[in-house]
């Protein structure tokens, strides 16, 4: 069973903004709802490499980041 766990991670410098991220077992970003405060908060999803996700786990990663970024 993978276990991942959600970080906010702040980026000023190269991108203004926050992220959510979701990190795996192995410490590695997975995917990321990043609001861009140059873009008046639009909110995007990225994700790094190819990645296999339980859909429970994403779902509640998504309803984190509507929660974090869309009601404060």
């Amino acid at each position: 069973m993978r276990v991942y766990r959600m970080q906010i991670a702040s980026s000023v410098r190269q991108r203004d903004g926050l992220a959510l991220e979701l990190i795996d077992a192995q410490g590695e970003r997975v995917a990321e709802v990043f609001r861009d405060d140059e873009r008046d908060g639009a909110l995007t999803f990225n994700s790094f490499g190819e990645i296999s996700v339980p859909l429970d786990v994403f779902v509640d990663f998504i309803h984190s980041a509507e929660r974090d970024f869309l009601e404060g």
